[in-house]
């Protein structure tokens, strides 16, 4: 960001800018995202204030690439053919692009199903005539390229939108053009394809827009304890994570879901390593974690007991696969959480440190059998015999006096139905924790049971 402002255009304090994004919600999002980063900064250089959430930015940089790259850069146009195609009329334009490409399945246009396109929509416009209508194809597509940033060439005859969020963000608005405020029609839409990740902006663009998106979240929080209720083994695993962080005395959602990601790699309840998105969860738990920071009443500080639950779950899983002479990095879980990047080299002295937790967690039982293990901690050359006995010493104590470290299975529908209810919670609380129109109430609800067993 500081190299972007050197070379701005304008003078700009980049450390106001700097503060101005760490303070905002949409900086974790964002500061992911190159192409985005680079449009907060057009943006901020343009005098925008900063988005509230995605939505917004990509409205301010449809608006920034629409109305201002000609006065921006002093650029006379072609008149003649912008009062044919107004701005609106582009839009509308990249709107019906957009929407039909998404429907499909499609991010890249040939160039003559663009020139399809543009004809159908130029040809009910004033001022283009049928002797015409040729060249001002050939010209509106040359303008939409050239002239404004946000559908781009891939190769000679191919093109893309420079960003697939505006294609996310006009099909979106499409939807809105087509049905209003029609919410049997949006609910329909958006049922249809609910699990569909490719409509996932799509869907947050279009219920930030609703006059009152509560019973779209309601319909979307109805579809996740349908996954739940037809699949037990699920149920039962939310059941347990809900006790775990109650006897941890971390209980929030944001703790439920912190676990739920260790158990995918870790064995906590699952074997570890089920086909879900672990990324989507961990995305999810930091969310969580950001918003009940500035929400006081949802936090829950770490404790002793779930610190000694995920830290024991690690060096379990280590040691398993030392019995089975399996070398293990913890990458996904070291980025998620720093001190377990280099667990595997100090297997021996964190499990020292573990006791004296045990201890402070009041589970004396626990650290005396601690002690014992520390005392026949195999090397880490140690035969795989050795490692597959400590293991399952280790395995045995987790279960007894921490209710974790199991290896229960789930098969192919299980973790298909564990993937969409990871995705549907992520995708409700960034509307819910976004610019939505609901009450402070429905989105504690809403909040509050996520990855909780349905209500009976």
């Amino acid at each position: 960001m500081r190299k972007w402002f050197e070379h701005a255009e304008k003078s700009h304090n980049v450390d106001d800018f700097l503060k101005e994004i760490k303070g905002s919600l949409i900086a974790s999002d964002i500061v992911r995202t190159p192409l985005l980063l680079t449009m907060l900064c057009q943006l901020y250089e343009d005098g925008y204030e900063l988005p509230r959430d995605e939505v917004e930015l990509m409205e301010d940089a449809v608006d920034l690439y629409l109305r201002k790259w000609d006065s921006s850069r002093r650029i006379r146009r072609n008149t003649e053919l912008e009062d044919k195609l107004s701005r609106q009329r582009r839009k509308e334009l990249f709107a019906t692009i957009a929407y039909i490409g998404m429907m499909e399945g499609k991010r890249v246009w040939r160039r003559q199903d663009l020139e399809e396109l543009i004809e159908a929509s130029l040809e009910k416009i004033q001022g283009v005539t049928p002797e015409t209508l040729e060249t001002d194809v050939s010209n509106v597509l040359y303008l939409l390229e050239t002239h404004h940033g946000l559908l781009v060439r891939a190769s000679k005859d191919t093109y893309v939108f420079s960003h697939r969020s505006f294609q996310e963000y006009f099909t979106a608005m499409q939807v809105m053009m087509d049905l209003g405020h029609d919410t049997e029609a949006i609910a329909e839409f958006i049922e249809q394809r609910l699990t569909d990740r490719q409509f996932r902006e799509v869907f947050y663009n279009l219920l930030s827009r609703q006059k009152d998106a509560e019973p779209f979240l309601t319909t979307i929080r109805t579809k996740m304890d349908q996954l739940i209720s037809r699949h037990p083994i699920l149920k039962q695993w939310l059941i347990w994570l809900d006790k775990v962080t109650q006897d941890a005395n971390v209980s929030s959602a944001a703790w439920r879901v912190n676990t739920g990601c260790f158990d995918f790699e870790t064995s906590l309840y699952f074997k570890s390593d089920p086909k879900v998105d672990l990324t989507v969860a961990q995305r999810l738990a930091e969310r969580l974690r950001a918003f009940n920071r500035r929400n006081r009443q949802y936090f829950r500080e770490t404790t002793p007991r779930i610190r000694l639950v995920s830290r024991l779950a690690a060096i379990h899983n280590i040691a398993s696969d030392r019995a089975q002479g399996k070398k293990v990095e913890f990458e996904k879980l070291g980025e998620f959480v720093a001190v377990y990047k280099d667990l595997p080299n100090r297997l021996k002295a964190v499990f020292t440190e573990l006791i004296p937790m045990a201890q402070e967690a009041e589970l004396e039982p626990l650290a005396k059998l601690m002690e014992d293990l520390l005392q026949e901690f195999p090397e880490d050359n140690a035969a795989t015999d050795d490692w597959a006995n400590w293991e399952q010493q280790l395995q045995d104590a987790m279960q007894a006096h921490l209710q974790v470290g199991y290896d229960h299975a789930m098969k192919p529908e299980d973790e298909q139905a564990l993937d969409d209810y990871i995705y549907l919670a992520s995708l409700i609380t960034d509307v819910v924790l976004g610019d939505s129109q609901c009450s402070a109430e429905f989105r504690r609800e809403i909040v509050e049971s996520l990855f909780l067993p349905p209500a009976q």
